[in-house]
């Protein structure tokens, strides 16, 4: 299996066990939604490399629905001693909140019917950019713009990013979907 399918086998599991973790405390009615997310960026000025960030992050958020109570919470702490925990404090959290009779969940007869469509958010060209293009982007980028200025420039930031994240969720009431870009 690849790292792509197992990056996903992954979320789809944790969206699974917050749905069932709700479940399991009283709650009929949830959303969860599993991501992860990567992010590069470059920016150069003077000439060199100025400023350099990498993030990346992986989150759980789960939407409870509880007599006409709702809530959303989130955690990045996403191992299974702290998500009981988490799942515990959402449920809590949900019962204590002011009723809203406007917030459902969605009908799962919208679901029917629904197309399964490739919208071709999922560039695999980034997966293959390096430390090296990254700062060549960046440094032609400062060039050009200096370029452009002529004299009437005293410097010029220029600064290439790229980034990609994923992300599945399920619903208690059957919706299921994966989203990746």
């Amino acid at each position: 299996m690849t790292a792509d399918r197992n990056a996903e086998k992954e979320l789809k599991n944790a969206a699974e066990q917050a749905v069932a973790g709700a479940a399991k405390r009283g709650v009929k009615d949830s959303r969860a939604v599993a991501s992860r997310s990567r992010s590069v960026s470059v920016t150069y000025r003077l000439g060199r490399p100025d400023k350099v960030q990498e993030s990346s992050q992986r989150s759980l958020t789960l939407s409870l629905y509880v007599d006409g109570r709702y809530s959303v919470s989130t955690t990045n702490d996403l191992r299974r001693s702290a998500l009981e925990k988490f799942f515990d404090n959402a449920a809590a959290l949900t019962r204590a909140m002011t009723p809203d009779p406007f917030r459902v969940m969605p009908d799962p007869s919208l679901y029917a019917g629904r197309r399964d469509v490739e919208l071709g958010l999922y560039d695999p060209g980034v997966a293959g950019v390096i430390p090296s293009d990254r700062n060549t982007y960046a440094a032609e980028m400062e060039a050009a713009a200096l370029a452009k200025a002529g004299a009437m420039a005293v410097s010029a930031e220029a600064t290439y990013e790229d980034g990609e994240s994923e992300l599945v969720q399920i619903h208690s009431n059957g919706f299921e979907g994966a989203k990746r870009g």
